[in-house]
């Protein structure tokens, strides 16, 4: 069986996004425990897109929010679009009598084949942009993807990738030498082979491209 995950940094677009929504969120429920917030966040270059539905007694200062979310990533003259409303009095008295405001399919299980409960591709592919934040290099940029595929049945790794940005005075075998050796402390960590196939940025973009299902665990090959 052949499996493949995938994680993304915490400076990926879609980690911001999320950052900004948890945020607003977290800001509500602070103030008034009966909060409903169904936030959607888009990013794109210095526009950051707030939309959905939200119901709270407590007034929150959207833009200061964002603002204090994407400090760290040193982005520069943000500009926030404020899209969200109050909640569909519809959905509202649904939610009231005690029912579901949406739907979802959700899946997760817990497994023993490491410490932290979880797949051991998914934390491979984790801790490898973990460590890549912690060395915080110069060259090496706040957005970043990561993918592992696993061979279960040889208990093996087969391909380890990463694509991160860097600066673009950087030659990128440099860069390739530190994504490397990051994924081989990882790997030796987890006590797994060496001897796996390495991609760094494999389009030799100093981008990376965007997510394919970071939410979930793990996709099967």
């Amino acid at each position: 069986m052949i499996l493949t995950s995938e994680q993304v940094s915490s400076g990926h677009p879609d980690k911001l996004c999320d950052q900004i929504s948890d945020a607003i969120m977290t800001e509500c429920l602070k103030h008034d425990k009966n909060s409903r917030v169904a936030v959607e966040t888009l990013i794109k270059d210095n526009q950051v897109v707030v939309a959905g539905e939200v119901s709270t007694k407590h007034f929150f200062n959207l833009e200061g929010i964002v603002k204090k979310v994407l400090e760290p990533y040193d982005m520069e003259d943000i500009m926030v679009t404020n899209l969200l409303g109050v909640q569909s009095p519809d959905i509202a008295q649904g939610v009231n009598k005690g029912g579901a405001g949406d739907q979802g399919i959700m899946f997760g299980y817990a497994t023993d084949e490491t410490p932290e409960f979880l797949p051991l591709p998914y934390v491979l592919a984790t801790r490898v942009l973990e460590k890549l934040t912690s060395l915080g290099h110069p060259a090496l940029g706040k957005d970043a993807k990561a993918q592992v595929t696993y061979d279960y049945e040889n208990k093996r790794i087969e391909t380890f990738l990463v694509s991160i940005q860097h600066d673009e005075e950087v030659d990128l075998a440099s860069v390739k030498r530190i994504v490397t050796q990051a994924m081989i402390s990882v790997a030796q960590r987890y006590r797994q082979n060496l001897d796996f196939r390495v991609l760094v940025n494999p389009t030799n973009r100093t981008l990376c491209s965007r997510r394919l299902l970071r939410r979930r665990w793990c996709d099967w090959s």
